[in-house]
């Protein structure tokens, strides 16, 4: 497993808040020691003017060493990933070199922070009198003195975080494939730009204040995401067994499978205080930041999953951990969030974006993509085929094997299905039907209404003269002539089929049972 670490590239290219001031104020003090060279060095015409310039010397010294002083101390330390931190007051300078600073519009959260809100969760901290050090972090100078009102025996740790690169999109974090066998090339994560962790004080209470930007895809922004993940790796540097507090300031529900919400300790309005367990935590930071990099799978956490497409997962197989307070979080946005097909598959997507890929061999997708190369059709040809086998699950995509006959896959027969078949799977299928008792294999006989849907798929397809042929195949599916419904008589559904007025009555999903089952002549 590849944790996300930082390169010496990344590190030559990232823009450091530190290094930007320390910059500045190099030459701040480089105008003023230029001023007083300039001073020193005007042409003496007379001797009555000596003493008006070491008036001038002195009064500049001092005014340079009290713009050093003034700079240089202030009770608010501003840390970053640079081993050079500095301490400073909220004063103009300072003021001025943050807020150009920050420039990146994805970081910016608009939001009006209620402070009633943020005092009735604080107020749920028992141990607060004790805190040695809250850390803050995306908060305004406003903001932060009223943190300090809120927590004054404490010290307030301004933390400063440098800003993922331009070019890093979602879709650089979670994309579509990567070359899991690695033959062309090594997979890899972007680098995220991490907090160096203060030494002192000691970090209690972590507070973020987090962008949710609600007209957009709030739950895919990377910035979100950062601001999330160092925290998280924040929390989990704590020593010892003393527990941390984090408090994210937001109007959108953070990372569930990160902060889950059995750590919840109290949530009112925009503020989410928890409390996580950091041995989890610190399992959970070592995973790659997306599926940009293949999870380990016996250290797979929730979600672990294989990609389906664009930055989507697939739930055929995926990593959960069971918890009534996350039913109780799908529930109550099933309204509010919308699923992308409509489906389970969709909706899970949407709220739990941040995931892990697992090899895609533990759920391997029956589909050949419109790119596939003839080559990469045979290797997986060979997969479905493979005895003994090489994937540990095969997911069929499109019309399921127990849906169709069993002498061929019947999504040769539907147009658009035609990427998801394959008679060598539907075979592999079939074989472990077989394997099965047979009071378990009654459960895939055909209803009435399918085969009437088989008929009319294979009459479509010889309407169209589809090249494959599979239309030409004779069925000799026992199923074919099964009925264990009342009504078995299926050929007269055709006689109205795909008219819009049409209805099944018999629509009802029965259960078959071997008393009922009942052979049907066809001829």
């Amino acid at each position: 497993m590849r944790g996300p670490s930082l390169s010496p590239k990344e590190a030559r290219h990232r823009v450091s808040a530190s290094a930007e001031d320390t910059s500045r104020r190099g030459f701040q003090r480089n105008k003023v020691f230029n001023d007083v060279e300039k001073a020193l060095h005007v042409p003496i015409r007379y001797r009555n003017w000596n003493c008006k310039i070491s008036t001038l010397k002195a009064v500049l010294v001092i005014i340079l060493l009290g713009t050093l002083f003034t700079l240089f101390h202030s009770p608010a330390v501003y840390v970053s990933d640079r081993p050079s931190n500095f301490v400073s007051r909220p004063g103009f300078v300072d003021r001025w070199i943050r807020e150009s600073a920050a420039t990146d519009s994805r970081y910016i959260s608009m939001l009006d922070v209620n402070w009633d809100q943020i005092s009735n969760v604080i107020e749920k901290l028992t141990d607060r009198e004790r805190y040695q050090g809250v850390g803050l972090l995306n908060f305004n100078n406003g903001e932060t003195d009223q943190w300090k009102q809120l927590l004054p025996d404490a010290e307030h740790v301004v933390l400063q975080l440098d800003y993922l690169a331009d070019n890093v999109i979602w879709e650089s974090l979670f994309p579509e494939w990567i070359d899991e066998e690695e033959e062309f090339e090594v997979p890899n994560c972007p680098p995220l730009p991490s907090l160096q962790v203060p030494g002192k004080p000691r970090i209690d209470l972590i507070a973020v204040k987090l962008p949710c930007k609600k007209s957009g895809k709030w739950s895919r922004d990377v910035a979100r995401l950062h601001f999330q993940l160092v925290a998280a790796r924040l929390a989990a540097s704590a020593k010892g067994f003393h527990p941390v507090h984090v408090l994210f300031v937001t109007d959108c529900f953070p990372i569930p499978n990160l902060f889950p919400c059995k750590d919840l300790v109290a949530h009112e309005g925009n503020a989410w205080l928890y409390t996580p367990n950091l041995h989890g935590l610190r399992e959970k930071i070592q995973l790659p930041i997306g599926s940009c990099e293949l999870s380990v799978p016996l250290q797979a956490k929730e979600i672990s999953a294989i990609g389906n497409n664009a930055t989507l997962f697939n739930s055929g197989v995926m990593v959960v951990e069971p918890s009534n307070c996350t039913f109780q979080l799908l529930m109550d946005h099933i309204n509010e969030i919308e699923s992308y097909n409509g489906g389970d598959q969709g909706y899970l997507n949407e709220i739990f974006t941040w995931w892990h890929r697992i090899p895609r061999h533990m759920n391997f997708l029956k589909h050949f993509w419109e790119g596939d190369e003839e080559e990469k059709k045979q290797m997986k040809t060979r997969l479905f085929g493979a005895n003994p086998p090489i994937l540990y699950v095969l997911h069929y995509l499109g019309n399921k094997p127990w849906l169709c006959f069993r002498d061929y896959d019947c999504n040769w027969n539907v147009d658009i299905l035609q990427e998801f078949a394959s008679d060598v799977a539907h075979k592999t299928w079939w074989k472990v039907h077989d394997a099965m008792p047979e009071n378990l294999q009654k459960y895939c006989l055909l209803r009435s209404k399918q085969k009437a849907q088989l008929e009319w798929d294979r009459r479509q397809a010889e309407k169209g003269n589809y090249t494959n042929g599979h239309w030409k195949i004779k069925i000799k599916d026992k199923r074919l002539k099964t009925c264990f419904e009342e009504f078995c008589f299926w050929e007269s559904m055709l006689w109205h089929w795909g008219e819009k007025n049409w209805t099944d009555n018999a629509t009802a999903t029965a259960t078959p049972s071997p008393l009922a089952t009942k052979k049907v002549s066809l001829s």
